[in-house]
């Protein structure tokens, strides 16, 4: 994704593609999307504590996430 192989075409159609790839892959990366979503979690949980589903996501998110 990072190696943008196509170019725009004159038509002025895909001119986005490959510019945002790198941020992408860092995104990935990090597992910004667990974190996010575990720190939705929390916040949630301090409303509804007895949420089981929610306990349960949050354990996934930790597991896949290092030094959590």
């Amino acid at each position: 994704m990072a190696d943008a192989k196509q170019k725009a075409k004159k038509a002025k159609k895909q001119r986005k593609y490959g510019r945002n790839a790198a941020y992408c892959q860092y995104y990935t990366a990090t597992n910004r999307r667990e974190k996010n979503k575990s720190k939705k979690l929390k916040k949630h949980l301090t409303r509804f504590p007895n949420d089981k589903v929610a306990l349960k996501a949050l354990e996934l998110c930790a597991v896949v996430i290092r030094g959590f």
